[in-house]
């Protein structure tokens, strides 16, 4: 974490303190070459960063921390009484931060679900790919290609079809969930565009969990899943 206890930026904790200590004064275009960077060192292990939920979940905690030792922060035995909010990717850390960190009181994670186990389960990894390209692309290009042509088109059919028989498996329990409408119907069609941007872009199941492996350890294991945090 780059947030030391006392709400201060610690400086010498190498490469992400660096990019810390210059963030506030880039432009909005230059912050997020510098996020994708650090997606692309993550994916190809060159760093151990993890800036896909994991850094900035430590660093709120850190936050929390600083909260702790001010005075003016209303608290209950010792501990401060504190809420978070958050869209979208600020909904996945509060979701994390607020299962980790029993000063949490209330969470209020807005947007924010994501299934990554339900994802590997059911071969949706396409919809990630498409808003996280940068690493997927780095470990495509490390490798040397990937899945073109027919073989690309062989992969979507055999994607949709698993899914198909995973829903004809247990219907009962899908509907509760609702992966039915997430997957039958009129999503059909937008599935099959996602996976294939995803095959135009050479990325396999093997690519995905590469990334994930390296850039986000264990969350495709589903324990970090919204369901499961909150």
């Amino acid at each position: 974490a780059l947030v030391a206890s006392d709400g201060s930026v610690n400086l010498d904790t190498g490469i992400l303190a660096k990019r810390l200590a210059v963030w506030a004064r880039l432009s909005r275009p230059a912050r997020l070459a510098s996020y994708q960077a650090s997606m692309r060192s993550a994916a190809l292990a060159e760093s151990q960063e993890h800036p896909f939920i994991f850094d900035s979940a430590w660093d709120v905690v850190r936050v929390v921390d600083y909260l702790a030792s001010r005075d003016d922060v209303s608290k209950e035995q010792d501990t401060p009484v504190v809420g978070l909010m958050g869209v979208s990717l600020g909904g996945m850390i509060t979701q994390l931060v607020a299962a980790g960190d029993v000063r949490i009181k209330a969470a209020a994670p807005m947007i924010s679900m994501q299934c990554f186990g339900l994802q590997r389960a059911w071969k949706m990894w396409a919809p990630r790919v498409r808003t996280l390209q940068v690493p997927f692309r780095a470990v495509v290009e490390a490798q040397g290609g990937g899945v073109q042509g027919q073989d690309a088109d062989a992969e979507i059919e055999n994607a949709n079809a698993f899914r198909k028989l995973r829903i004809d498996l247990n219907d009962e329990l899908f509907d509760k969930l609702g992966i039915r409408d997430q997957i039958e119907g009129a999503r059909e069609d937008f599935i099959r565009e996602d996976d294939r941007f995803m095959r135009e872009l050479g990325v396999d199941e093997a690519v995905c969990k590469t990334v994930y492996k390296r850039m986000n350890p264990h969350l495709l294991d589903g324990t970090l899943d919204g369901p499961c945090l909150m």
